[in-house]
């Protein structure tokens, strides 16, 4: 993905991506917690055509690594503050949502936050 001669999609979506701030603006809301579908969706960008970019070299697979290990934290603090919002986390859309982030953070940083196997 790297010759950008004849690809149109790939300029204006570096051109969105630019225009939004960069990739350290990509890289922060990742680290914030959010979802590459939600960054790429906020940006009229194509998910798939943003993970493929920031995995096309080393240094930027490296990043959003980075990027996802620090959102772990977040994921961990969004699901502690839905369960203590929710007096009744015993409905299934709020439990689906703390159980989700709790999935994700372990995945994201497992030696912090995936369940330990006995």
């Amino acid at each position: 993905m790297r010759a950008m001669a004849g690809k149109p999609k790939l300029r204006a979506m570096l051109a969105t991506i630019h225009d939004a701030g960069g990739i350290d603006v990509v890289l922060r809301r990742v680290a914030d917690g959010e979802t590459l579908t939600a960054v790429a969706r906020s940006m009229g960008l194509s998910r798939n055509m943003l993970s493929d970019w920031l995995n096309d070299t080393p240094e930027r697979a490296e990043r959003l690594r980075r990027a996802r290990a620090a959102s772990a934290s977040a994921l961990a603090e969004q699901a502690l503050e839905l369960a203590d919002t929710n007096a009744c986390a015993e409905h299934g859309k709020t439990r689906l949502q703390i159980e989700m982030r709790r999935w994700l953070a372990g995945r994201y940083s497992p030696d912090e936050y995936a369940d330990q196997k006995a």
